[in-house]
């Protein structure tokens, strides 16, 4: 089997996705959650890539537009 080194920043991605869920009540994290997480880091590749192809849309809209259309879940619950 082989051994995978997460980057710095792929871990404050996957720990901000968990915020992200618990944010929208959430009983799981998913993909959403995990792209909403993304586009909060500045510094990652991945979200010059998106910029680029969003012609003329900021990744703030974008993260603003997400979030409204994701639905908040009745109960707030805590992901451990």
């Amino acid at each position: 089997m082989m051994d995978i080194n997460f980057s710095n920043i792929f871990k404050e991605i996957i720990e901000n996705s968990k915020k992200e869920a618990q944010l929208h009540n959430s009983k799981v994290i998913g993909p959403e959650h995990l792209l909403l997480s993304l586009l909060s880091v500045p510094d990652c590749k991945a979200v010059a890539m998106v910029q680029q192809s969003i012609n003329g849309v900021s990744i703030d809209e974008l993260r603003s537009t997400l979030n409204n259309e994701l639905p908040i879940e009745s109960e707030p619950i805590v992901l451990d």
